[in-house]
């Protein structure tokens, strides 16, 4: 997996001291402790808070400059117990990162007497609407295992969040003609996620491929024969395949790319019989994403995937048809699916002009998904299904999926909100990841089913 940096958090406990009793202040700070500790150490982030509990608006000041110093990429607003709104909002409104109400059961309800840690935390409600600001909420201890989830869930978000603000994406060469679906634009990009994109000239990749040493070509052949089936493949078609792996690489490190979306066609499909589509294969397996087609759309769902899941392998697919005598719709594309996730090892046979994979994908429960952009902004939609064990229906890399939801319908739901035939397939059920995305940054999410 690529690695990803540990993420700065900020946590500020709020409190309203001499109300409640010295018995309230040092179970808030227990509490405060403990949900400290997981942080740490099950959640490997670096805590920054400089006040044992934040009481009175001078202390809320300094908090909010302390992150602001330290430039923290979340804040966590702890409710200890009741503190008087006016704490929250100095924070809130001077810091412009995600945010995390959290608050606790009424842990002195025993003694018929309140901590009041929820009463002072509903108001962020309204706090955060009139700021137009966004969070997130969990409620109670964190030794309990729902609260613990909600945490994690969090912050695979926020690690996304960041992940794609820094990462870059590689547009080796352009889109396909015809392709208006795989347009964009840079600076709605930027504002929405924050993501670089980057320009490689097509004749300079394939000027580099032309230049990669015949030697080395054959050496990758070895590697290429441990995870593909080559016995349909002569050699030289073998090493035409590692001169482009080998360029791939070279353009990934000279750009210090994330991410690729290469132009497959013509110039390397038609004109040259060597398709890219084994090649995002590996290097998608390897941790760096690899669309097609130029799909910036999709590479940026591949990265979000990617970061969320913590390093599982994503493809772009084409959707095909509703295969009725099967009851599964049918995602395929021309041999580019990760051989990790593949049902057997993949085999290597001319799909279309040129050798690429056909394979089959592991059984399971899958997202499918699309970052799609539209009228100036950005939409996601997704829908979960289960893959079903079934032989290549085509030549390439393919994955019969029962939509839960239904499958005809699903073909409508794309239709009628505006969803090309380009989307992202990973392993796993990640719609709450998605809807939790969705609502702090703003981006709508729109699930089937």
């Amino acid at each position: 997996m690529q690695e990803q940096k540990k993420l700065k958090v900020g946590i500020a406990n709020l409190m309203m001291l001499n109300v409640f009793g010295d018995e309230a202040e040092s179970i808030a700070g227990e509490y405060f402790g403990n949900a400290v500790k997981f942080l740490e150490e099950k959640l490997n982030v670096q805590l920054f808070t400089n006040l044992k509990a934040v009481t009175n608006l001078d202390e809320s000041r300094q908090t909010w400059e302390f992150f602001a110093e330290k430039r923290v990429e979340a804040i966590i607003l702890f409710n200890g117990t009741f503190s008087l709104t006016n704490l929250m909002i100095e924070i809130i409104r001077n810091s412009n990162v995600p945010f995390l109400v959290w608050g606790l059961e009424e842990y002195l309800m025993n003694k018929h007497t309140v901590s009041g840690s929820m009463i002072g935390l509903l108001p962020a409600g309204t706090v955060f609407k009139n700021l137009d600001k966004k969070f997130s909420f969990v409620y109670g201890s964190i030794t309990k295992k729902e609260v613990q989830e909600q945490i994690k869930l969090f912050f695979r978000v926020i690690r996304a969040i960041v992940f794609l603000r820094e990462s870059k994406i590689g547009l080796i060469g352009s889109r396909p003609d015809g392709f208006e679906i795989t347009n964009y634009d840079e600076l709605v990009i930027k504002k929405f996620f924050g993501t670089t994109l980057t320009k490689i000239d097509m004749s300079y990749f394939l000027s580099l491929i032309d230049s990669i040493d015949e030697k080395k070509a054959l050496e990758d052949v070895r590697h290429q024969k441990e995870i593909f089936n080559l016995q349909n493949l002569d050699e030289k078609s073998s090493v035409e395949l590692s001169k482009i792996y080998l360029a791939t690489k070279q353009v990934i490190q000279e750009n210090r790319i994330q991410c690729y979306a290469p132009q497959c066609w013509p110039e390397l499909r038609m004109n040259r019989k060597t398709p890219i589509c084994s090649i995002n294969s590996r290097i998608t397996a390897e941790g760096v994403m690899a669309s097609c087609e130029v799909d910036v759309d999709c590479a940026i769902t591949m990265l979000l995937f990617y970061s969320m899941t913590e390093g599982k392998s994503c493809w772009t697919a084409d959707f095909v048809n509703y295969i009725e005598e099967k009851k599964a719709i049918l995602y395929w594309h021309c041999g580019n699916a990760p051989f990790d996730i593949s049902a057997g090892k993949p085999l290597m046979e001319v799909v279309y002009e040129g050798p690429a994979l056909t394979a089959s994908l592991t059984e399971g429960i899958i997202t499918i998904a699309r970052i799609n952009h539209f009228r100036g902004g950005f939409e996601i939609y997704a829908g979960v299904g289960e893959s079903l064990k079934s032989p290549p229906v085509l030549k390439g890399s393919n994955v019969l999926v029962n939509m839960k939801g239904g499958n005809m319908d699903y073909i409508r739901w794309l239709l009628d909100n505006g969803v090309p035939h380009h989307n992202v397939v990973v392993h796993g059920d990640y719609t709450r990841e998605l809807i939790e995305f969705g609502k702090i940054t703003g981006v709508p999410v729109n699930i089937y089913g």
